[in-house]
């Protein structure tokens, strides 16, 4: 078997996609959504990155893919300002016809000490995450889905003060410093564009909240998904450029949005949900379950291990 590290420069597109096909989408089926998607140009976008481009690993045998993982560098920020790398890992994959052979194992190995020597963190669910606590790794936290029915009812109080408005590309932002409530990616604008403006393939709503009388904004993305017949807006992030503005970034869109349905949001941010009065979905009636997971190495930045890391659909749910 050959193991190699590949750009995405130099990486066969059409034979490395119609392999995360055969491994991804039985299950996309499975779970009843039919958001997902797998095409060659999601790869050129996904491992550009926000920042820096990724790396792909991939173990051949007899010139077909069995085994596959993928990172890439995040910019990671603190509540005071401080600033380092991670490195997202996902696409992890192996042939069926290969598994219990420790190929998933070599090639977390090799993602784990990857060139960049990067702290690792990532979203497993059960099955994965047996393996990467094997590697040091370490639970953060388990993620949280949140639900709310909005019923469009007309609001007792007057929200005219309040401004929504839809970003159609990036020249509508301005370069901002995002909160940081204690840890997180960098959502600035660079990451905003990356991750929902120039996404091919995928609609997603990026509205700008604010209010005539308070200094500041808030982003929050929406998109939706034909759940088993259902469809659902996905709530994926919410941005402020101030405290005020992130804690009630998600209480402000809702009371002002003008749709009605089903919205769902999976996070640990329980300050921002509880605002806009969404509900906790309880982990064993839950669709699926998420962890976040980082994998500590000798340079792991103090604020990984003490910190509260808030994540949210956003970072999930691209990979």
């Amino acid at each position: 078997m050959d193991f190699k590290k590949i750009s995405i420069a130099k990486l066969d597109l059409p034979k490395f996609t119609e392999f995360q096909k055969r491994i991804f989408y039985p299950l996309i089926k499975k779970s009843g959504s039919n958001s997902a998607s797998i095409r060659d140009v999601e790869y050129l976008w996904k491992y550009k990155g926000a920042w820096k481009e990724g790396s792909i690993y991939l173990i051949e045998n007899e010139n077909k893919i069995i085994g596959s993982s993928g990172i890439v560098p995040y910019l990671m920020e603190d509540y005071l300002g401080n600033q380092f790398w991670c490195v997202q890992v996902f696409d992890n994959a192996v042939d069926q016809v290969y598994r219990k052979k420790n190929i998933f194992y070599e090639l977390y190995d090799k993602t784990y000490r990857n060139e960049y020597g990067y702290t690792c963190f990532g979203f497993p669910n059960d099955n994965a995450i047996a393996t990467i606590l094997k590697f040091n790794g370490h639970i953060k936290e388990e993620l949280s889905f949140w639900v709310k029915y909005r019923l469009n009812l007309p609001l007792k109080k007057s929200n005219s003060c309040l401004e929504l408005s839809l970003i159609q590309n990036a020249s509508q932002m301005p370069d901002f410093a995002p909160y940081i409530p204690s840890l997180s990616v960098r959502k600035d604008k660079n990451y905003i564009q990356w991750r929902y403006l120039t996404r091919p393939n995928r609609v997603y709503w990026v509205y700008k909240i604010s209010e005539d009388n308070l200094e500041g904004f808030s982003y929050v993305i929406l998109t939706t998904v034909t759940y088993r017949g259902i469809k659902i807006y996905l709530v994926l992030d919410a941005v402020g450029s101030n405290e005020y503005y992130y804690q009630n970034a998600i209480r402000l869109f809702m009371s002002k949005i003008d749709k009605r349905g089903l919205f769902v949001a999976l996070t640990n941010d329980e300050t921002q949900m509880k605002a806009a009065c969404f509900l906790k979905i309880p982990p064993k009636l839950a669709p699926k379950r998420h962890y976040l997971v980082y994998t500590e190495r000798d340079n792991t930045p103090f604020q990984l291990k003490s910190l509260t890391w808030y994540s949210s659909m956003g970072d999930w749910e691209v990979f």
